[in-house]
């Protein structure tokens, strides 16, 4: 996929017998994640297309029926990939907000616009 991935979440764990995935969102006050129809999951350099037949909130986490996941063993075997979203799939932010992921790659500029280098990452701390 040629388009810039943003990691919403990460599979945790599998839910119940029947394939469904609890996912925790990166972000817990969002719901955008459980608005797709498709996703990404990723893990390392493997990316793998994936609909979604259902999502529901669960707490701060997010249960998602991923199409072709059947069982429980199949739903444990995607612990820790990413649930990625195309970032023009993203809701625009609201006037006083900006997603991370458009940080990065920005200029870094002392007070007096000295250049300082570009951001690489936003680390997100508990």
């Amino acid at each position: 996929m040629a388009e810039r991935l943003v990691a919403l979440g990460a599979i945790v764990k599998p839910h119940g017998v029947l394939g469904e995935v609890r996912v925790h969102r990166f972000n817990p006050a969002s719901d955008v994640l459980l608005g797709f129809e498709q996703v990404w999951l990723r893990k390392g350099d493997e990316v793998r297309a994936c609909g979604v037949a259902r999502s529901r909130p669960h707490g701060e986490l997010v249960l998602l029926t991923l199409d072709g996941v059947h069982g429980r063993e199949a739903a444990a075997a995607l612990r820790g990939w990413e649930v990625c979203v195309p970032r023009a799939a993203l809701p625009p932010p609201d006037q006083d907000e900006v997603y991370h992921v458009d940080l990065v790659g920005l200029a870094a500029r002392t007070i007096a616009g000295e250049p300082l280098g570009s951001i690489s990452e936003v680390i997100r701390y508990p």
